[in-house]
């Protein structure tokens, strides 16, 4: 081979650079030769080679076609929002995809929620020279959009290359979320029963899609307020991690609610996205009241062991309780007579009169009352006789025991006084025979 000449036109992003460096022309068989050309950096070529053999013939010129050397994968370029962000205002996500020989077939996206409670908003694309953008529109606020969102790309050029990426953020405009256990919702929660008679220990759980930045407990008994510490009068469980919601578990101590009163319990915090919570704004009131006193019971008409001329015998009854009144029961001589519910011993303010016809026996009465948190009053039967009849009667006449006793001892004196009788007969006789 005489002469060979090998030339290559380069350039990248439409500006001349230096083409590659042309190797050695080596015999590569009797009548070929080969030479190496090594592209190694990004650019446009076309490859131009003319040769002379030893006779003076000049070959036809060869010239390639232009290809592209391209080892840089897209980039991509996340807006509008920013990775581990909290966010409470606007959130409308962007997504900017750059490559010289982008693909535009080659685009993938996934925005989703931790929860996938809420919706995802719309974007739009916007087709380049050299990439792609998408906008997502703001997430519409309503509560069900509160959650963790991971925004996942991936992007491929006309080449290969292939970049994936993605960011975590959170939509908190809302605040935390309130879940009372099972026991605590039932005694202080929404519609619960609110009584107790012994100190409750609470449990609840605070759920926020960022981090909690600071929370505190009160207690207010009777309008004073406490300030509960951590450690000593509840403890919190946290968990979470930066991709997750944070739970926050309070358990408060019982030992907070020995007094009786009524309690009303609140958690306040603020997240990192600078939302304020508190359980009462979230319509998770903690309200109770502690109850260890039973009902007050006055029984008036009549004393104990007391004997009344009359038809009938009216009877008063006055039920108190510091909180509330939940039922209460009278008995006539061992037997439910009358029963009040709530709702009528309010509507009678806790006074009750009974009507006892009278009876020829002693008869006993007895008041049993509850109020709202389980506690239970019971009076001493109150032992009394009504009758219109004027004759001597002696307590317990209506016990056959106790009648059978009296009349044994009647009938013992009578059985005495006839022998002393006798005896006296017996002897003023003797006496007449003698005269």
């Amino acid at each position: 081979m005489e002469d060979v000449k090998i030339s290559v036109d380069a350039s990248h992003q439409g500006k001349p650079i230096a083409g590659p460096g042309i190797g050695q022309l080596r015999q590569w068989e009797e009548d070929s030769f080969r030479g190496g050309v090594a592209f190694e950096k990004d650019g446009r070529y076309q490859l131009e080679v003319s040769c002379v053999d030893l006779a003076g013939n000049e070959a036809v010129l060869y010239q390639s076609e232009e290809f592209v050397i391209d080892q840089t994968p897209p980039e991509l370029f996340f807006e509008g929002v920013e990775d581990g962000s909290a966010n409470q205002g606007a959130v409308a996500p962007g997504l900017h995809v750059t490559d010289a020989n982008f693909d535009s077939r080659q685009i993938g996206v996934s925005l989703t929620g931790s929860n996938k409670t809420g919706t995802i908003p719309a974007y739009t694309r916007g087709d380049e020279e050299e990439g792609v953008t998408l906008l997502w529109g703001d997430f519409e606020r309503i509560p069900e959009n509160d959650d963790l969102y991971c925004l996942k790309a991936k992007a491929g050029d006309l080449a290969g290359n292939i970049t994936e990426k993605e960011i975590t953020f959170s939509v908190n405009r809302f605040g935390s979320v309130y879940k009372l256990e099972e026991a605590t919702a039932k005694l202080a929660g929404p519609g619960g029963l609110r009584y107790t008679a012994s100190e409750p220990e609470l449990v609840i759980t605070e759920y926020n899609p960022d981090f909690l930045d600071y929370y505190q407990i009160t207690s207010s008994r009777e309008g004073e307020i406490t300030e509960l510490l951590k450690g000593r009068d509840y403890q919190v469980e946290e968990h979470g991690r930066a991709d997750t919601w944070k739970t926050y578990r309070y358990r408060i101590g019982k030992e907070n609610f020995q007094k009786e009163g009524i309690y009303l319990v609140t958690l306040y915090s603020e997240d990192r996205a600078r939302n304020a919570s508190s359980n009462r704004i979230k319509e998770k009131s903690l309200e109770f009241i502690v109850d260890k006193t039973g009902p007050s019971i006055v029984v008036t008409g009549a004393k104990d062991r007391q004997r009344i001329q009359g038809r009938e015998l009216q009877m008063g009854v006055d039920v108190r309780d510091a909180f509330a009144l939940a039922r209460a029961e009278l008995y006539l001589n061992g037997q439910l007579k009358a029963a009040y519910d709530r709702e009528e011993l309010q509507k009678l303010g806790g006074m009750v009169t009974f009507r006892i016809p009278g009876a020829k026996a002693w008869q006993t009465f007895a008041v049993k009352a509850w109020d709202e948190a389980g506690n239970v009053t019971e009076t001493s039967p109150i032992r009394f006789l009504v009758t219109e009849q004027v004759r001597f009667r002696f307590l317990g006449d209506d016990d056959p025991k106790q009648v059978w006793v009296v009349y044994s001892l009647g009938l013992l004196l009578l059985a005495g006084a006839g022998l002393i009788a006798a005896g006296r007969i017996r002897r003023r006789l003797a006496k007449e025979k003698e005269t």
